[in-house]
């Protein structure tokens, strides 16, 4: 489904939205943010009952230069693999670091249930001397 901002600004996945913009999502944002958004459709054909039709703006961009509605999700649960931006973990057996907005979690091990060392997500400045602290411990 594909909403347009009617006021103010929204944050979703690390981007910004403003007033006009249109994001294309899975989640019903006019029910989560009642008066924030409205239902976007494209033709007669794709409208749900009772959905008045209003045309998608051409050429509208996002914060950060990025297409609106080319809102790109986290790659998994975890969110994005960022080890390759800390080559002083790179070489360390089992560890990854995933980033989701700003926040990045290290896991040791390669199961998908596993959970964070770091409680709390980190800044990326922050992350290699915790890790530096906990290989101590």
């Amino acid at each position: 489904m594909r909403y347009r901002v009617k006021a103010g600004k929204h944050k979703q996945y690390g981007l910004t939205y403003h007033k006009g913009d249109i994001i294309d999502t899975g989640i019903d944002l006019s029910k989560l943010f009642r008066g924030k958004f409205e239902q976007v459709v494209d033709s007669p054909e794709s409208a749900p009952t009772g959905v008045k039709l209003k045309p998608a703006k051409k050429g509208k961009k996002g914060k950060k230069g990025s297409p609106a509605g080319s809102e790109k999700a986290p790659d998994g649960p975890r969110g994005k693999d960022v080890t390759d931006l800390f080559p002083a973990l790179v070489g360390e057996e089992g560890i990854t670091v995933f980033r989701r907005g700003a926040w990045h979690h290290i896991y040791q091990g390669t199961d998908e249930d596993a959970t964070p060392i770091n409680p709390k997500g980190l800044k990326k400045k922050e992350v290699i001397p915790f890790f530096e602290k906990w290989e101590e411990e």
